[in-house]
């Protein structure tokens, strides 16, 4: 697929997750199915653009000139999702009104060619320096008040913090090997010692076409030896100070993430 087909299958995942209220990863699983012409590439870059543009919606639709809280029999007419696209990639993915315009000339699958308001809009007439504080933060609105009662003045810099692409933590099982042997097997993968975690390892987030490693495919998980867990999880693990020999009750366990976490620190005993 060329830019301009992907963009136009970004907007109909979220039209379907803007007038359906079908959850992001079920919108393109299914646009996926329907589409088995489009390989791993092209669902990868359609999926970054569809989640880049969830992650900034409130602030991309003030800057678009479009209400941010529209209902379900207006989402289509005011155009959100395509207008949540064309935003995305001028504001989030670098590229231009001009060189969006030129793509969309090259694919017969490019959305409609960009209008002169659209133009208006991408090129820059609203800062939005002068938004409300919940659109700056990125924050529904409704939810804003009990933002702010938690964050106080640091509200809007905590919803920003929030909107970059998420990094993968990985922790590291101490019961089958260590921290610095793991490094190496995921040193293809850019993997970095965390910070807060002495058993933590982390793989940078990357922009626009990067994509995270399938690490659910690599030896190195397949064997025990790491697994998926935010760093947060890890620290609330390590606080527990659980030790070999004592019984330990996970009241609170979802998946499993912590408690294995515990099991590690308690040597299996």
């Amino acid at each position: 697929m060329r830019q301009g087909g992907r963009i136009q299958a970004a907007i109909e995942v979220l039209e379907d997750v803007i007038e359906r209220h079908t959850p992001a990863a079920h919108a393109l699983r299914d646009w996926g199915k329907a589409h088995r012409f489009a390989g791993s590439k092209d669902r990868a870059a359609i999926g970054g653009i569809v989640f880049d543009a969830l992650r900034r919606k409130s602030s991309t639709l003030w800057r678009m000139g479009l209400e941010t809280e529209v209902t379900k029999d207006q989402a289509k007419d005011q155009g959100s999702a395509r207008a949540l696209v064309l935003g995305t990639m001028v504001w989030g993915w670098d590229e231009s009104v001009d060189s969006l315009s030129a793509a969309f000339k090259e694919d017969d699958h490019s959305p409609t060619p960009i209008s002169e308001v659209e133009k208006a809009s991408l090129e820059g007439l609203r800062d939005l320096s002068m938004a409300p504080d919940w659109i700056r933060a990125d924050v529904p609105e409704w939810i804003w008040p009990a933002f702010t009662n938690n964050f106080g003045e640091n509200a809007v810099a905590e919803g920003q913090a929030m909107l970059a692409r998420p990094h993968l933590d990985l922790r590291v099982n101490s019961l089958k090997t260590d921290r610095k042997s793991a490094l190496v097997k995921l040193k293809a993968f850019g993997g970095e010692a965390a910070r807060l975690s002495p058993m933590g390892i982390r793989v940078k987030a990357g922009s626009k076409l990067d994509r995270l490693p399938n690490i659910q495919s690599d030896p190195v998980f397949l064997m025990g030896e790491v697994e998926i867990q935010d760093v947060g999880s890890q620290v609330v693990s390590m606080l527990a100070d659980a030790k070999p020999g004592e019984t330990v009750l996970d009241y609170c366990a979802g998946g499993g993430g912590k408690t294995l976490a515990l099991a590690a620190d308690m040597k299996g005993e």
